[in-house]
């Protein structure tokens, strides 16, 4: 995995690399390759043509500090050094566009990381980012981005396909009244293929929001929300929005046949409202589909004189909703549908209840008439309530579910794998070590037992979770052109066992200091360290993530040393 410099320009360039000359396109086109990373500069750039991604590269602005919070505690993006710009355009755009979503799915993932969006024209023939996936193209990730629409009502990230995956964390949404910030746009308009695929609750294959703020333009200041939403979804889309911060703004799933919305989860997400406003909030608007919505809370502060919905309602009408025919209960195409009955439109959606459950005591939930007043929608039919999640739900969004059945839901891994972090940095023993090293050391006093003779220390830049035990990507001599393990000692050897108390952990002492070279070619970060059994590839026997999410910013020229007597504890599993 390589990194490339660019101008900071969309455009322009020629001839073989140099560095810091060239525009993104150019080098995206002739040298980088899939897994490797472009790096825009320090500074504000205007783009007007925009670039298009057919590789899953790494687009990343200089000069930030990764946001690492987890929970929701401080979620948003970091103050950033790169700014992107919209240009004049004499046509449709998006800044970035990846919508190909004909390359097969490798190990990689397109990223978009540490750069502010800013000056979007207020029209919807105009985006930041456009991406496509399905589930045999490679995964996506945005992360530590703002997205500032400032008060125009706008389309910022448009995202299509049902059943890929990917997530946007620790971004910052900012846009006007009626904006919709994010557009999951599913198979496309007249397209209804994502109402006959599986949809699995707490499954991967879903668009994540997650640690993000999503806030109307001077949300402080407003006397009323205005329609303005995170997301809207639609043509059978599905997404996540979990531990972000809602400032007067909404998520929606669009209703009615061709442009119904298919799932959503909505959890562990709090919601402000400011003390201007004058008029009813709404949470989350359901027009069509399903999923599970619980755990909403109110922000410190947060208004709660006038009333605070989570709404639902058809788009249906009663003279349309018999053709196609549904199955169920009615309306077929509102909240409550699932999968489709059979191989055509003229079956219909079955009927898979929405769940809602551990609302804020001040959040009400209500239904209110569709089209031309047609007020079907029934509790304990197209939608559940409750104080706890129901030991047992209804659901039909599977082939195999078709009449409906019960399961018992659990969210996905959080965080999302594809972000790195973890609720529980893992201090362990890997998986292959774990039997062997436990009974090695069960029961030994301190210092009788030397590690083996092939041990090396290697460094990570992302965490490894507690519990798959798996998960740290070690650095690169591509990306630090110095970088390769050190043995633990002069000869492989000098770290003992220092303590041992089952169920606590292993302290391990180095006997002698251990000295990285210095950082060279790109900065570095420092997640994790780990323990191996060879100087390359090989086994990870042990690893420690840094404590609380944490992580060290290794600039060029800046050496990782660990001094003699350093304790690093493994705890065991």
């Amino acid at each position: 995995m390589a990194t490339w410099s660019s101008n900071g320009h969309d455009t322009g360039g020629a001839g073989s690399y140099n560095p810091g000359t060239q525009g993104v396109q150019y080098i995206h086109d002739n040298f980088a390759a899939a897994g490797d990373t472009i790096i825009l500069p320090t500074g504000t750039f205007i783009w007007s043509t925009g670039v298009t991604i057919s590789k899953s590269v790494t687009i990343q602005g200089s000069g930030y500090t990764p946001n690492t919070s987890t929970g929701g505690t401080s979620p948003g993006a970091p103050t950033l050094s790169t700014t992107l710009q919209y240009g004049p355009a004499s046509a449709t755009i998006w800044l970035i566009n990846n919508s190909n979503v004909s390359h097969p799915r490798t190990s990689n993932v397109f990223r978009i990381t540490g750069i502010h969006f800013i000056n979007l024209p207020g029209n919807n023939n105009f985006g930041y980012i456009q991406i496509g996936v399905d589930n045999t193209s490679d995964q996506y990730r945005l992360d530590n981005c703002i997205f500032d629409g400032a008060g125009n009502s706008l389309v910022m990230v448009t995202i299509y396909g049902t059943t890929g995956s990917g997530v946007m964390d620790h971004c910052t949404l900012i846009g006007g009244a009626g904006s919709e910030m994010i557009h999951y746009s599913g198979t496309g308009a007249g397209n209804l293929a994502g109402w006959f695929s599986d949809v699995v609750p707490g499954g991967p294959d879903m668009n994540f929001v997650e640690d993000c703020i999503s806030q109307m333009f001077n949300y402080n200041t407003q006397t009323g929300q205005t329609g303005t939403k995170l997301a809207l979804s639609a043509y059978g889309a599905r997404y996540v929005v979990r531990y972000c911060l809602m400032n007067f703004t909404l998520i929606d799933l669009h209703g009615n046949l061709d442009v119904n919305a298919r799932w959503i989860e909505f959890y562990n997400n709090q919601i402000f409202i400011p003390s201007t406003n004058t008029g009813n909030t709404i949470v989350t608007q359901i027009r069509g589909g399903s999923g599970v919505i619980y755990n909403i809370s109110l922000a410190p502060g947060c208004q709660t004189t006038n009333s605070i919905i989570c709404t639902h309602w058809t788009d249906e009408a009663s003279t349309n909703n018999l053709s196609p025919a549904v199955t169920g209960p009615q309306p077929g195409y509102g909240p409550g549908a699932g999968i489709f009955t059979g191989s055509n439109t003229s079956q219909g959606p079955s009927s898979s209840p929405l769940y809602y459950w551990n609302l804020d005591s001040h959040i009400v939930l209500n239904h209110v008439p569709g089209q031309n007043g047609w007020d079907v929608l029934a509790l304990n039919v197209n939608y559940y309530q409750s104080t706890t999640q129901p030991s047992s739900m209804i659901i039909s969004q599977k082939a195999s579910q078709i009449g409906g059945t019960t399961y018992n839901y659990s969210p996905f891994t959080y965080p999302h794998p594809l972000t790195g972090l973890s609720t529980s940095p893992g201090n362990g023993l890997t998986a292959v070590a774990d039997s062997a090293i436990t009974k090695t050391v069960l029961g030994v006093t301190s210092g009788a037992y030397t590690t083996p003779t092939n041990n090396y220390v290697a460094l990570y830049n992302t965490q490894f979770t507690s519990s798959s035990k798996a998960g740290g990507t070690e650095w690169t001599s591509s990306s630090d052109g110095s970088y390769a393990r050190q043995a633990m000692g002069a000869t492989g050897t000098g770290w003992t066992i220092a303590a041992y108390a089952n169920g606590t952990g292993v302290i391990w002492k180095n006997s002698n200091p251990i000295n990285f070279p210095a950082v060279t070619l790109n900065a570095q970060t420092l997640y994790a360290i780990g323990f191996c059994d060879a100087l390359t590839a090989g086994n990870i026997n042990f690893f420690v993530d840094l404590a609380n999410n944490g992580q060290l910013s290794v600039p060029i020229g800046i050496s990782v040393v660990f001094p003699a007597l350093t304790g690093a504890v493994f705890t065991t599993y």
